[in-house]
């Protein structure tokens, strides 16, 4: 059953005649665009481009240490020098960083300098020589304190098998 109201809006659009060439454009269009949103989502948002850079990474590691002069030492211990625990207490380490770039670099964080401590059986133990230390650069250095003592000590500790 019809009721009696009546709507402009939809009457005007029920005298509206389509020309009979709208519809094949129409379809066309829409398949058009279509094919053109899935090429879009098909294609990443970024394309990488690759371009060779070269680069030369360096790092260098020094230690040194005093002791009295004696058979084996002359007082200066350098890097390269053993390092016998019963004749010296502490070294002082450092390790310095560089990057070389043929492209700009900006390079930052932090770096911790640790010993790592261990024998032939497979025990391991690391010692923090320096905690996080900021760097910000193509260059980085940092700077510890071995104490051999220490390292005396957790060796002794160790369960010999």
């Amino acid at each position: 059953m019809r009721s009696g109201r009546s709507f402009p809006a939809v009457d005007a659009i029920r005298g509206l005649t389509v020309p009979a060439t709208l519809l094949p454009v129409a379809v066309a269009a829409a398949v058009a665009f279509a094919a053109l949103g899935t090429l879009a989502y098909a294609r990443p948002a970024r394309t990488p481009i690759e371009d060779e850079v070269s680069y030369l990474q360096t790092g260098s590691f020094a230690y040194s240490a005093q002791t009295p002069a004696g058979p084996v030492y002359d007082g200066d211990i350098g890097t390269g020098d053993p390092l016998f625990l019963n004749l010296v207490d502490a070294a002082d380490v450092q390790f310095g960083y560089e990057l070389e770039s043929s492209a700009p670099a900006a390079m930052s964080g932090t770096m911790s300098l640790i010993a790592e401590i261990g024998d032939s059986s497979g025990w391991v133990r690391r010692v923090a020589l320096s905690g996080p230390s900021p760097f910000d650069g193509s260059t980085a250095e940092i700077r510890g304190r071995l104490d051999l003592s220490r390292i005396r000590a957790l060796i002794d500790e160790t369960p010999k098998h």
